[in-house]
C-alpha cells in the first residue's frame, strides 16, 4: 500500500510547531488565535487540577489550562512555558506548552506514526512531517470539546 502514494506527495499545510515535554506537536495555523507568555492568573475555586486559572488577554477573559497535566505528560518544571490560545464561539482557552517552535509548512505523515502516552494520544488526529521531524497533529476541536466537558473546567 505504501507504493500507492509514491508519486502523489501528501498535501502541505501551515501549522505551529509545539513541544510538550519530549513530544513534538503541531496544530493547524487556523486553529490558533495567538501564542503568548503566561499572563497573571487568578485561581478558580473548585477548578480542575489542570485548570491554572483565568487571566486577561488584551481585555478579554482567558482560561488557562496545563496541557501536560491534562494529557498526563511529564514536563521540565524549570521551563518558562508559553500559552497557545484557541478560540471558539468567542471563548478563549489557553493551553500551556514547553516551547513554541514557530510556523512552518507540514505534510501529512503517511506511514509515519508517533507514540505518545494515552492521555495525549486521544487529542491527536494523526501525524505530520516537516523535513525529518514527525509530530503529532493536535486536534484543537477535540481538545476544546474534551476539556469543556470536564467538571471544574471553567
Amino acid at each position: 500500500m505504501a507504493e500507492e502514494h509514491g508519486d502523489n506527495p501528501a498535501p502541505s499545510w501551515r501549522g505551529i510547531g509545539l513541544r510538550l515535554g519530549v513530544h513534538r506537536l503541531v496544530v493547524p495555523l487556523e486553529a490558533v488565535s495567538e501564542v503568548r507568555p503566561m499572563p497573571a492568573l487568578a485561581r478558580v475555586p473548585g477548578g480542575a487540577p489542570w485548570l491554572l486559572g483565568v487571566g486577561n488577554a488584551n481585555g478579554r477573559l482567558l482560561t488557562v489550562n496545563d496541557l501536560a497535566a491534562y494529557a498526563g505528560v511529564d514536563i521540565e518544571e524549570a521551563v518558562e512555558r508559553q500559552v497557545a490560545v484557541l478560540e471558539r464561539a468567542g471563548h478563549l482557552r489557553g493551553f500551556t506548552v514547553d516551547e513554541v517552535c514557530g510556523v512552518a509548512q507540514y505534510a501529512d505523515a503517511r506511514g509515519d506514526a508517533v507514540t505518545p502516552p494515552p492521555g495525549l494520544a486521544r487529542l491527536l488526529a494523526g501525524a505530520a512531517r516537516r523535513g525529518d521531524e514527525v509530530a503529532g497533529v493536535l486536534d484543537a476541536t477535540a481538545l476544546l470539546d474534551q476539556v469543556a466537558s470536564c467538571p471544574g473546567a471553567a
